[in-house]
């Protein structure tokens, strides 16, 4: 679902705005909107649809790129955490 900056779309617009790809917008916004509400939110609709349409098993999550719900862990199992950082498994 993430490293957008590297989907063939995202590095085959390279220079489209004058815009390097890593700064190109996300290929598919809907999708992206999803991941972005997975971690801010937490709405077990929206682990639900990751896990069934798009096969998602896990999720990173960094505290320094964005708010990090805390229901997220309520909902999936901390698998590791350090720092920022915090891996979950969606059950």
């Amino acid at each position: 679902m993430e490293s957008w900056a590297y989907s063939d779309e995202t590095v085959a617009a390279n220079g489209v705005r004058g815009l390097k790809y890593v700064l190109q917008p996300p290929p598919d916004p809907e999708r992206y909107a999803l991941n972005q509400r997975v971690f801010t939110d937490g709405d077990p609709a929206d682990l639900a649809r990751l896990r069934q349409a798009y096969r998602v098993t896990w999720l990173l999550a960094d505290s320094r790129a964005g708010a990090v719900s805390p229901a997220l862990a309520g909902l999936a199992r901390i698998r590791f955490s350090a720092g920022p950082v915090t891996v979950y498994e969606l059950l």
